[in-house]
């Protein structure tokens, strides 16, 4: 059944045209709108009309925006206007162009390394906001969360907050919220507080770092089990590149005990961020890694050079194959990207010289193509080539393959 049909009271409001269906729960559907009257995109939250009758979940939709209306934050959805086409209530809110969380925090390499801080600290300024408000979230989770411009994200659903006042969970209550990311008092019925966003926070972080969700969630009861009694796995055993004091930080917001995490937002936002300063001093005292472009063509040489300084490596430069070589002995680089076609001397055969050395054989050493040739992927690879790309190289290329390449050939 199309909205037309289902819902006939939009055809005849004036004020929102509405564009695309953009998101359905079990209570309400989204709809991405043009509000005639400002001329700019809104999302339309309408309550599904079989739950008009149920008095509770129309004080549970009124909710949202009396509560999300106290917090104004660029981390949280903005609500704009409450009210009602005929018989059907609807919540006007901002729209977030972008990608929810949940479709990319599982996903191998789907989120740079480097923004997955960023996408954390955002989410906790978001946090720090609502509590500071006295506002419990109860259903945080990675698709309540939009990715925006940037990387930017922004809290949604404010429907299940309540006020911070250690409220004791009845049993029509318990259902609320989504059991891959309830807290253990959430489960069992015991006092809830901004402590179980803390709880939710440590399990959004927890995938974020390892890709992984820490507890088997294909089993609706045994998933309620394990975050009442199951500690999840160190995120260093999934992930073992994890820094030690991020991983004391998702253990401690993932406590059973609400009284042993986090007493606030604030408290994780100030060690994430001495974390990060440490990690960052410590990058800053050890040498760069080192790479070798080897191409006869000066301005691919150069954009190669930008890019790869850009990833934070220093970058010595040859312009054939028997430079290479001997750069490849004078500088012991950590990773070697040769053109295949140079004069004097080819990328493949400079290769063969380089893997073939005791002194340089360790160096992982790249193939830069401007033809797809298979019999030369075939034997690149028989004589230890770690990768063979065609050209024009991206950003995203090396950014993809950068760890995988700078791995010594001694550890593959």
């Amino acid at each position: 059944m199309n909205w037309e049909t289902k819902f006939p009271q939009l055809q005849e409001q004036q004020r929102y045209t509405i564009l695309d269906k953009i998101g359905e729960g079990g209570m309400a559907v989204v709809f991405l709108c043009l509000d005639n009257e400002l001329d700019e995109k809104v999302a339309l939250k309408i309550l599904k009309p079989d739950l008009v009758k149920q008095g509770k979940t129309i004080l549970q939709f009124k909710q949202e925006i009396k509560i999300a209306r106290k917090i104004t934050h660029r981390n949280i959805c903005r609500i704009y206007d409450f009210g009602k086409f005929d018989t059907l209530h609807y919540i006007v809110m901002e729209y977030i162009p972008g990608t929810p969380l949940s479709s990319l925090i599982r996903k191998k390499d789907a989120l740079p390394t480097d923004k997955k801080s960023f996408i954390a600290l955002k989410i906790l300024n978001g946090l720090e906001a609502a509590h500071g408000e006295k506002v419990v979230h109860r259903d945080l989770k990675p698709s309540n969360i939009i990715l925006g411009k940037n990387f930017e994200p922004v809290i949604m659903d404010f429907g299940l907050a309540r006020y911070a006042i250690n409220e004791k969970i009845t049993p029509e209550s318990r259902i609320f919220g989504t059991p891959a990311y309830m807290s253990p008092e959430q489960i069992t019925g015991v006092g809830v507080d901004h402590r179980a966003d803390i709880y939710a926070f440590g399990l959004i972080f927890y995938e974020l770092m390892t890709e992984h969700y820490p507890f088997d969630d294909t089993n609706y009861f045994k998933l309620l089990y394990s975050h009442v009694n199951d500690d999840p796995p160190l995120p260093t055993q999934i992930f073992p590149l994890i820094d030690k004091n991020i991983e004391q930080i998702i253990m401690r917001c993932l406590h059973k005990d609400p009284n042993e995490r986090y007493p606030n937002v604030s408290q994780i936002i100030s060690d994430l961020l001495k974390t990060y300063d440490q990690l960052s001093e410590s990058t800053d005292k050890r040498t760069k890694k080192k790479v070798l472009i080897v191409d006869d063509e000066r301005l691919l040489r150069t954009m190669l050079a930008k890019m790869f300084e850009s990833l934070g490596l220093n970058v010595v430069e040859a312009v054939d194959g028997n430079e290479a070589v001997f750069k490849a002995l004078e500088e012991k680089p950590d990773l070697i990207c040769l053109d295949i076609m140079m004069p004097n001397m080819s990328g493949i055969e400079a290769a063969e010289i380089i893997l073939s050395n005791p002194k340089t054989q360790a160096i992982p050493v790249v193939i830069f193509s401007c033809k797809d040739d298979n019999e030369l992927m075939v034997y690149s690879r028989q004589i230890g080539i770690r990768d063979y790309l065609i050209k024009p190289i991206q950003l995203v290329d090396l950014k993809s393959r950068l760890n995988f390449w700078l791995q010594p050939n001694k550890d593959m």
